[in-house]
């Protein structure tokens, strides 16, 4: 009887490992789905600048005209302005950092990462991080943080989410969600939830380049590494909002915390103010904490600094304009001060004593010669 012997083919498939199930069939899908928009992006853009060049381009520009405006609320005293102006400034500047990021790496780029590599990846996440969910109808791959706490600000574990399909488009930090599961948010934007995270966007800065390169060569497991010592770093230069404002700005006055877009700068003593320990100069109509006002009682005006003097007589506060320049001293002041100047000397005047005039000699008349009256004497 001749026995059946199974082709070659058959032995090798029954002699490859089995196709794992559950978590790992996830897994080997994800991979493959990750391989495949990987390699997709290389086949689109590798070797090729034109896309990336016009990116880069356009955020030049857009730092350009960033940088005009900001100047110009910095000449015009616009001190709201200047603040989110220079928050945009800093927007602009890492889209630009990632324009030149990516076409740095697709110039470069040369490495296809494979399915089995991206699958040894995913495998090494799970070690690294105790929480990693896989939702493959979303497209979705999330590791869970520790509780990230930077200079005794307390902010919470942080979702780590990479969205599959992004990486088919553009394989760099913004394929990752940074959500926050504990969420402290900064007092003046609720979405900002890290000084590196707004509206659950990552500002990677040194770790664009690293992330980007990781993601190209698929290596998954070291762009969720980065991006979590992204998390755990401060940097207050690109911070959205600072540690040291993250609670609120407080007021040199009260002593409260408010919104920095809420508060009024006084530029007399350089400080932050609250609306409420704010006013206006009536002189001037600008902008004043309440200590650097002052109350001309006779007019009953609040006028700044810049809109008051100081009597040399009385030493009260007067607006500038109803001060003598001469004598530096105010219209009751002067006026008591002229009217005393003009009495004192009518009563001089009157105290003087009285001098006797000097009495001029009579003139004596000459006397005719004796023989030559030629009319009648008269006779005593």
């Amino acid at each position: 009887m001749n026995q059946i012997v199974s082709p070659p083919a058959r032995q090798s498939c029954r002699r490859s490992p089995r196709r794992p199930r559950g978590c790992r069939d996830s897994l080997v899908r994800a991979a493959l789905r990750i391989a495949g928009n990987l390699n997709q992006t290389n086949e689109h853009h590798g070797g090729h600048g034109p896309p990336d060049a016009a990116a880069l381009l356009e955020a030049c520009d857009a730092v350009r005209d960033r940088c005009r405006h900001l100047s110009r609320a910095r000449y015009r005293g616009w001190r709201l302005a200047e603040r989110r102006l220079r928050e945009e400034l800093l927007r602009d500047c890492r889209e630009l950092q990632s324009a030149a990021t990516q076409l740095l790496s697709r110039s470069s780029q040369s490495h296809r990462p494979g399915p089995l590599e991206v699958l040894g990846e995913l495998r090494q996440l799970h070690e690294e991080f105790e929480a990693v969910e896989l939702d493959l109808k979303e497209g979705v791959l999330s590791a869970t943080t520790e509780p990230v706490e930077l200079e005794d600000t307390h902010l919470g574990r942080f979702s780590i989410r990479l969205h599959l399909p992004r990486l088919a488009d553009r394989p760099d930090a913004s394929c990752f969600d940074c959500v926050a599961l504990d969420p402290n948010p900064a007092h003046s934007s609720p979405s900002v939830t890290h000084p590196h995270v707004q509206d659950w966007q990552l500002c990677s800065g040194e770790a664009s380049a690293p992330i980007v390169e990781a993601l190209a060569q698929g290596r998954v497991c070291d762009a969720f590494v980065l991006v979590r010592s992204v998390l755990n770093t401060y940097n207050a230069s690109s911070a959205y909002v600072a540690l040291d404002e993250w609670d609120g700005v407080t007021c040199g006055e009260c002593g409260h915390s408010y919104s920095p877009d809420d508060g009024r700068y006084c530029e007399h003593c350089c400080c932050d103010y609250c609306d409420e320990c704010t006013g206006c100069c009536e002189a001037c109509d600008g902008t004043c904490c309440r200590s650097c006002l002052g109350l001309d009682e006779e007019v009953g005006v609040y006028c700044c600094p810049d809109c008051r003097g100081t009597c040399a007589g009385c030493s009260r506060v007067v607006l500038n304009k109803h001060v003598d320049e001469a004598t530096g001293l105010c219209p009751q002041c002067l006026k008591a001060r002229t009217e005393g100047q003009v009495g004192g000397e009518t009563e001089s005047l009157a105290d003087a004593p009285t001098e006797a005039m000097p009495v001029a000699a009579p003139t004596p008349v000459p006397m005719p010669a004796t023989g030559s009256v030629t009319g009648p004497m008269t006779t005593c």
